[in-house]
């Protein structure tokens, strides 16, 4: 648990009886959810029509989402690409465009204006002191917030889309199932358990990990056409970034590749 600000700035707007929407920020992607709007184009007309600086960059919309609750906090909901599983649920529900600014290196891209370079944690601190100079900062108290972090060195995580190797869970759980009801279970229980795991399955397993060591991958790149090339059964092991697939490129016939950097988790090899 960590202590973070709970920011929130306000829009002003005459709506009915709506005189102010007031939104949470986490970063500069200002998606928020308010079901209870009755014109969504109304608002969104009004936020088009005055571009503020935290809107310089990305495009706003506003969505009704039937999990926001109306009585807690603001009853308005941020949802950024991504901050959290549930961001990323939501992208994909109402097909948000993603917008990353965070970088590997931790920092906040380069092409962002006037927050470029910083760290996420400097981003944060620069954001509120241009909120309270803009007079747009009308709340801001202490939260405990729980978040993920390294297991190691406690270093917040930040969620960024990068190329996995995963495989297919979501899709495969009748083949999954079928193959629990062939096992003998002791105690019996334990099947229920594996069903209902089985069941609510939600993502796919990610086994690719970006590690000095562990097993390869023995994949590469064609550098003419992209294609992905694996190797050939009579090649196994082979450590890619060391040597070349056998044959050229199916797709185009290039002999020249990019290995595969990734290595396998370990549960995975």
């Amino acid at each position: 648990m960590i202590k973070i600000k709970n920011i929130i700035f306000k829009i002003d707007i005459n709506y009915k009886n709506i005189k102010n929407i007031y939104l949470r920020i986490k970063d500069n992607t200002i998606v928020v959810s308010a079901p209870y709007l009755t014109s969504l184009n109304t608002i969104n007309n009004f936020i088009k029509s005055k571009e503020t600086w935290i809107y310089n960059h990305y495009q706003k919309n506003i969505n009704r989402a039937a999990h926001v609750d109306l009585d807690k906090g603001t009853g308005a909901v941020m949802c950024c690409t991504y901050g959290d599983a549930t961001d990323v649920e939501w992208c994909k529900k109402y097909n948000l465009p993603v917008k990353q600014i965070i970088q590997k290196d931790g920092t906040i891209s380069k092409d962002i204006e006037k927050y470029g370079g910083m760290t996420t944690e400097e981003a944060r601190e620069s954001i509120i002191k241009d909120l309270q100079e803009k007079g747009y900062l009308v709340k801001q108290e202490d939260l405990k917030h729980q978040i993920g972090v390294h297991e190691r060195c406690g270093t917040p995580a930040e969620f960024i889309r990068e190329k996995q190797w995963e495989i297919d869970l979501v899709n495969d759980k009748d083949r999954l199932l079928k193959a629990g009801s062939e096992i003998n279970w002791n105690p019996k229980s334990m099947k229920a358990r594996y069903d209902d795991w089985v069941k609510n399955i939600q993502w796919n397993w990610g086994i690719s990990r970006q590690r000095y060591f562990g097993i390869p991958f023995p994949v590469w790149y064609c550098k003419e056409c992209g294609e992905t090339v694996l190797a050939k059964k009579d090649q196994l092991p082979v450590n890619p970034l060391s040597t070349n697939p056998n044959e050229p490129c199916p797709c185009c016939g290039g002999t020249e590749f990019e290995p595969e950097k990734d290595v396998m988790d370990t549960w995975a090899t």
